[in-house]
């Protein structure tokens, strides 16, 4: 009876050092591990040795788990600030001075992405910000096609009058 008392203690300490997630994990782990050191020795040593092993099991899964939550904190952060600069491009960038930024930018995403990361919201302002700057960049480009057609055109017009008055004789 007293192995199973004791056993049955340290389940409940294995079993709350596996449902440890969120913020505090770390803290509620160390108010569990502060339990299981003040628990009285069990009288089984096989059964003590097979618990101690599940209970640092249990530890290191939750030091695991707050490690991830850390984690993908940061890379949501890091995707949050990656579109919202990709948004500041999409608004005020100058075309083709932007396209560096912009390939650094998509560059930063995909290296999310290949980690594993996947925010449907996130994803959807990247793309919208990415459509935005495409559209932005064949309006630039056409802009930049017209300037170059009325070049031309002036160019062709000072050819012509110099040709006219290289052919009337009079310098």
């Amino acid at each position: 009876q007293a192995t199973a008392e004791a056993v049955a203690l340290r389940r409940t300490l294995c079993d709350q050092a596996d449902g440890l997630a969120g913020d505090d994990a770390l803290t509620d782990l160390a108010s569990v591990r502060a339990s299981w050191a003040a628990l009285p020795p069990c009288p089984d040593a096989s059964e003590a040795a097979r618990w101690d092993r599940r209970f640092e099991e249990s530890c290191r899964s939750c030091e695991a788990r707050h490690r991830r939550l850390l984690q993908q904190r940061a890379e949501r952060e890091r995707a949050a600030r990656v579109c919202a600069e990709l948004e500041r491009l999409a608004g005020h960038g100058e075309f083709p001075r932007a396209r560096g930024e912009w390939q650094a930018l998509a560059r930063a995403w995909r290296e999310l992405a290949a980690g594993g990361f996947d925010d449907a919201a996130l994803a959807s302002r990247f793309a919208e910000a990415e459509n935005r700057l495409r559209a932005r960049e064949a309006e630039a480009r056409e802009q930049q096609a017209r300037e170059q057609q009325a070049n031309l055109a002036r160019l062709e017009a000072l050819c012509a009058e110099v040709e006219g008055l290289a052919a009337s004789g009079e310098p």
